[in-house]
């Protein structure tokens, strides 16, 4: 019971990461990349998972055919989608996002922040967004923790964040203006 414990926590808790291509094998096609989670944890037959994959391309506003490239044959706004589709097939709990816009220019950032706002409405799921933009921030958070030397400086409604108190946190805000 204890490997079912730890195989529940890792299917409940997800992370998108800034890069997609540390995360996908560049030898592996997208299709067999959304395919791992179906067949490790056993939650569908592989000819039920590919059905659900289709699905799930339309869910992340890609064409059906993308699943058979590979890594640097698509954008990294697609790949991007390919993760967060392989992310909501678990059905997560929580999600820890790790500048996952970062690397992307403004109109995939803008498209990947719309897909989850979509996404998480449809099957929501709770989540931290780490990131150094403070308007990103704003726009996707209802709290922001901000830190300095690792440790926390201060926390606030991200409504509120022009109240801050602390000086690095209204620095942080000036400078994003």
């Amino acid at each position: 019971t204890s490997i079912q414990n730890h195989t529940e926590i890792y299917r409940s808790m997800q992370m998108m990461f800034q890069n997609p291509l540390a995360v996908i094998p560049p030898r592996m096609n997208l299709e067999a990349f959304l395919l791992e989670p179906y067949i490790n944890y056993g939650l569908m037959d592989v000819a039920a998972a590919k059905d659900d994959i289709r699905k799930w391309m339309q869910r992340v506003d890609l064409p059906e055919n993308t699943v058979h490239k590979y890594p640097h044959e698509v954008s990294g706004g697609q790949l991007q989608r390919v993760v967060l589709a392989r992310i909501m097939l678990m059905n997560p709990k929580l999600v820890l996002f790790d500048e996952p816009t970062s690397a992307l220019d403004a109109v995939n950032q803008k498209l990947v922040l719309d897909l989850l706002q979509k996404l998480h409405t449809e099957q929501p799921f709770g989540y931290v967004f780490v990131s150094h933009d403070i308007g990103l921030l704003q726009a996707v958070t209802d709290r922001i923790i901000v830190m300095k030397d690792g440790q926390i400086v201060e926390t606030i409604e991200s409504k509120r964040l022009k109240e801050a108190v602390h000086p690095y946190t209204q620095a942080l805000v000036e400078a994003s203006v």
